[in-house]
């Protein structure tokens, strides 16, 4: 819990001060935060990882939504934190794209005349609620197994969805536009 606060506030703060948090290796101390960053986010990422064993472990595996909450931090896991790890090892977000954020997709600011990593790494992320999530939305009356089936498939769709993003990305082209 303390890493992820303490990587908001140093992205809040940074913000604040019209200052870049990532890619920032404009001091010593910008690059140490920016590692440090990276760090926390495996960590992150490994946090999960043991959620979803005891999580799975403590439950009912045929439940949908114990099944919706593993699959979806198992999507977060890989697809997340690999998008998330070949993204901090670029330069920038950017593929193909002006190096500015302005006149991006509304409330994201992802570019729209090239690829941007960012949308990648937000859906592969995003596993975690989304899974569940469409779970919640499922009729309480349909058969377990037939509800455990939709969810996989979902997870299947979404897993799909987020690698076709990053494909996109890395070929240069704007995820809307």
């Amino acid at each position: 819990m303390f890493v992820a606060v303490a990587e908001v506030a140093y992205i809040t703060v940074q913000g604040a001060l019209a200052e870049a948090s990532h890619w920032n290796f404009t001091t010593p101390f910008h690059s140490l935060m920016y590692s440090l960053m990276g760090i926390g986010a495996t960590w992150l990422v490994v946090a999960l990882v043991w959620l979803g064993w005891v999580i799975g472990q403590s439950n009912d595996k045929g439940q949908p939504m114990v099944l919706a909450i593993v699959v979806g931090l198992g999507i977060t896991v890989v697809l997340g934190g690999g998008f998330g790890g070949y993204l901090g090892g670029q330069t920038s977000h950017w593929v193909s794209a002006r190096a500015t954020d302005a006149n991006g997709i509304w409330l994201f600011n992802w570019t729209t005349d090239g690829g941007d990593l960012r949308v990648a790494h937000f859906f592969g992320l995003h596993g975690m609620q989304a899974v569940p999530l469409f779970t919640l939305l499922l009729p309480r009356h349909l058969d377990r197994n037939f509800a455990c089936a939709l969810v996989l498939t979902f997870a299947a769709v979404y897993t799909t969805f987020s690698v076709y993003t990053f494909v996109q990305a890395i070929q240069g082209q704007s995820f809307i536009g």
